[in-house]
């Protein structure tokens, strides 16, 4: 079966992108599709653990991300350069978030037979 790579470049609720990213993966996910997620850009923030969508009349984004490895997505990566130019830090993402350098983000994407990016 061809895999496929989810690249998220989106803030969590800045637009519907990044839920579209999400029940993109889950959809591919339910199809027994072995899928990536990627976070790039504005999209890391969609990893931090600390999400109040509910504030803003949204829901939590970061809860759903929470839930990919019951439908076998282990793990979101994140790209460590986007991070740092966010000034955001490692201990503020979610458990199942790895934080690769870029050479390692663009092998990753490379390695995968389809790449949907949102």
């Amino acid at each position: 079966m061809k895999s496929l790579c989810i690249v998220s470049q989106q803030s969590p609720y800045a637009s519907p992108r990044a839920k579209e990213a999400l029940d993109a993966a889950l959809v591919a996910a339910t199809f027994d599709i072995p899928t990536t997620l990627v976070l790039l850009g504005d999209g890391v923030f969609q990893a931090i653990k600390t999400q109040a969508g509910e504030k803003i009349q949204q829901k939590n984004l970061g809860k759903q991300l929470a839930v990919l490895p019951m439908y076998d997505i282990e793990v979101l990566y994140v790209s460590e350069q986007d991070l740092s130019c966010r000034g955001l830090k490692p201990e503020q993402l979610m458990d199942n978030v790895q934080v690769l350098p870029g050479e390692q983000i663009s092998e990753l994407i490379r390695q995968q037979d389809m790449v949907i990016s949102l």
